[in-house]
């Protein structure tokens, strides 16, 4: 791993334990080499904030280019990443049915059929995330940009219902590594 990537991790706010699991933040310097790097499949949910140069990513065998959002998952096959010279990412993993609860849409309302990622456009085309993006750039640390995320979160997540609670009552036995490696 290069040492020039600077890599955060922030926990989910206590207040959306059911919404998120952490949000991932990664900088690289505008004199640093390429990096490349892979993230096996999880099946997990991920938005993708993109503040830097287009970043080039592959899953499976289909590429693309993550110019300033993204949604990825959930995640079937390998995704490989390139985080460029300048990179200034921002990537919110969603617990269980938090992107549902986040975007009132499931995954395969928005993704072509197979497909592990929604095109950029699509999200611009809705205009699902452009104000976040805005609101996120004009942030310039880590910590700022994850505090404003959680209060939009906050704010933009339905309640869950009682099926959803019941669901979420087994998380603890989904994410038990001796259960489910």
């Amino acid at each position: 791993m290069d040492e020039s990537v600077q890599d955060q991790l922030f926990e989910a706010d206590d207040r959306l334990s059911h919404v998120l699991r952490h949000v991932y933040c990664v900088q690289h310097p505008s004199h640093a080499a390429p990096v490349l790097r892979q993230l096996m499949p999880n099946y997990e949910m991920l938005l993708v904030f993109n503040f830097g140069p287009p970043v080039a990513a592959s899953v499976g065998e289909v590429d693309y280019l993550v110019q300033q959002t993204a949604v990825i998952g959930p995640l079937h096959t390998l995704l490989r990443y390139t985080v460029p010279p300048g990179a200034d990412l921002l990537v919110v993993v969603f617990a269980l049915n938090g992107f549902h609860r986040l975007m009132g849409k499931s995954v395969q309302e928005l993704k072509p059929t197979g497909k592990d990622m929604v095109a950029p456009d699509l999200l611009q085309r809705e205009r699902a995330f452009e104000g976040v993006w805005e609101e996120l750039a004009a942030l310039r640390s880590a910590a700022e940009r994850v505090e404003f995320l959680n209060e939009y979160v906050l704010l933009a997540t339905t309640p869950s219902d009682d099926d959803t609670r019941a669901m979420l009552n087994g998380v603890a036995h989904v994410n038990n590594l001796a259960i489910d490696p």
